[in-house]
């Protein structure tokens, strides 16, 4: 399938799942909500995390539900927009009544979004924002389960000890994410001897990457560093390529989908990347994680975002399951103790300041699939 021009398929079939996804029998469901980019430049990835989390929905209730009750999920889009976030993290506690969600997706509309969440008191959880610093900014009802900026700068090892890369440019998207992710990898480099070439920051939503390529060309980089999400890391990955610049396209965590390796074709094979999950995983669960999500997305195998919004949902249900209630305070309260393990295999416990330190590993694409070569070392790096 195109990814273009199934997109708009799936947003309605994803939106359309959102509202099948929940009453049976007479009780009132139990809602829980989604709130991201559903639509905008960043949905197809977006809607990996919507589409996770009704996965998740769809098999506890076909279990039985919590608390005797099925769950329903409402999605709220935010576009990728940071005030957007604001207002459908609202809508969807104010009006819709959820009792815990899933948001925001970017760090930068997380941030925006966190000031809601604490007056608001309703647990939240997010598998994919490296920002707030949950050390900078204190969590009470948001808590946060992807892996920060200075573990995932660890993946620089990888460049350095493996490939044999030391001479970098880096080109980021400017927000939130794309400076702190960049920053951490310019930072190992240095620490690990490195040399960084350049640092090029442009407005998200960019299409033409020329002018800051072909000032990185004339540097001779052995590897470009990119953070954005697919559509545009494919984008740069190909007139990387129209220019000649021979250096290895060195990805992040933002390019650790299908559509990036549709997009950009043959050019995204021997891309190194960041994970914490692939769908290759030889479990039972991963196995019915991976069929469930292909039957909701037209085959689509799931990826590390679809990762984060399956194990959202799963983490508001145990809690909710051992507070035995709906009420937000329990909720969060159940959150603090609750051991869960991923659909990855990394168990989820969440610190006093309410992160969770996963397991994370490099993965390279081979023959169109994220294959994991190897864990990455973040023992004793303070998260």
């Amino acid at each position: 399938m195109n990814v273009h021009r199934g997109l708009g398929v799936i947003v309605g079939m994803a939106l359309a799942l959102a509202l099948a996804i929940g009453p049976a029998g007479g009780q009132e469901p139990i809602k829980l909500g989604v709130v991201g980019p559903h639509t905008g430049p960043a949905a197809y990835d977006g809607l990996s995390a919507l589409v996770g989390g009704q996965v998740a929905a769809q098999e506890i209730n076909k279990a039985g539900g919590l608390l005797g009750r099925q769950i329903q999920i409402v999605a709220a889009d935010t576009r990728g927009i940071p005030a957007e976030s604001v207002s459908a993290y609202k809508k969807v506690v104010t009006q819709d009544k959820v009792v815990a969600l899933d948001c925001c997706w970017f760090s930068s509309s997380t941030i925006a979004t966190h000031p809601t969440i604490e007056e608001l008191k309703i647990p939240t959880t997010n598998g994919i924002s490296f920002l707030p610093d949950a050390k900078q900014a204190k969590l009470t009802y948001l808590f946060k389960f992807a892996h920060t900026p200075r573990l995932e700068s660890r993946f620089v090892d990888y460049w350095v000890h493996k490939l044999g890369i030391k001479r970098v440019a880096f080109l980021a998207r400017n927000d939130d994410w794309g400076r702190a992710a960049s920053a951490a990898y310019q930072g190992r480099l240095k620490e690990l001897g490195g040399t960084v070439l350049s640092v090029d920051y442009y407005t998200p939503g960019e299409k033409d990457f020329y002018s800051y390529l072909t000032k990185i060309k004339a540097l001779n980089p052995e590897g470009v560093n990119v953070v954005d999400i697919s559509a545009t890391a494919a984008t740069q990955v190909k007139q990387m390529v129209e220019l000649g610049i021979k250096a290895v396209a060195l990805g992040s965590d933002g390019q650790i989908t299908d559509a990036y390796i549709k997009l950009a074709g043959a050019l995204a094979e021997g891309t190194p990347l960041v994970v914490r999950y692939t769908s290759t995983l030889d479990t039972p669960r991963n196995k019915a994680f991976v069929a469930g999500f292909k039957a909701m997305r037209n085959g689509e195998e799931p990826d590390q975002y679809a990762q984060a919004g399956y194990d959202s949902i799963y983490l508001q249900a145990e809690a909710i399951k051992r507070a035995g209630s709906t009420d937000p305070a329990k909720i969060r309260e159940a959150l603090l103790k609750l051991e869960y393990t991923s659909i990855s295999g990394s168990p989820i416990r969440f610190d006093q300041n309410q992160q969770a330190t996963p397991k994370i590993f490099v993965a390279v694409v081979k023959g169109g699939k994220r294959v994991i070569v190897q864990e990455i070392d973040t023992s004793g790096v303070p998260y």
